[in-house]
């Protein structure tokens, strides 16, 4: 146990963070003051300068982009990165759907999910991936869509 120098409450020590240069190897304010101290900090200093936090986070991108599409795939798909290159290599770098290249569009590969189960499926061009969303993964509106195509495709061969 030990006692918060802001709060004044006594706490268990995973409470605190971690701190070699203190006598007792933690920081002396508990992680809760600590994180409000931080956030009052950043408040103050955004508004100075509006623009420092724009900034540090456009630096951030720049340096960092591995561990901020890391971050972005286990929130949204719960895999990292490691398992995106893995897709990316089994299929050779194209849509699993239409083939097209990575090379030859403008954007990442999007990660294609069953949005019932999250289970991942592959990757897919923006296109692609679009399309499924439009016709909201349904296997009858897409047969309805060919049959369509079918009906209305007036290519004239001469």
């Amino acid at each position: 146990m030990k006692k918060c120098t802001n709060c004044g409450i006594m706490k268990p020590l995973d409470c605190f963070f971690n701190y070699k240069r203190s006598r007792t190897g933690k920081k002396p304010w508990c992680k809760e003051c600590t994180k409000v101290a931080s956030e009052v900090y950043n408040k103050k200093k955004i508004e100075k300068n509006p623009f420092w936090y724009r900034d540090r986070m456009r630096e951030y991108k720049k340096t960092k982009p591995d561990i901020l599409k890391n971050a972005y795939l286990k929130r949204e798909y719960g895999i990292g990165l490691l398992e995106y290159n893995y897709l990316f290599e089994k299929q050779s770098g194209r849509c699993a759907i239409c083939g097209i290249h990575q090379s030859e569009i403008s954007r990442a590969l999007s990660v294609d999910h069953n949005h019932n189960t999250n289970k991942v499926r592959a990757l897919l061009c923006t296109w692609c991936n679009s399309g499924l969303g439009n016709f909201n993964e349904s296997i009858a509106l897409f047969n309805k869509a060919i049959r369509y195509l079918e009906l209305h495709n007036t290519v004239s061969c001469e």
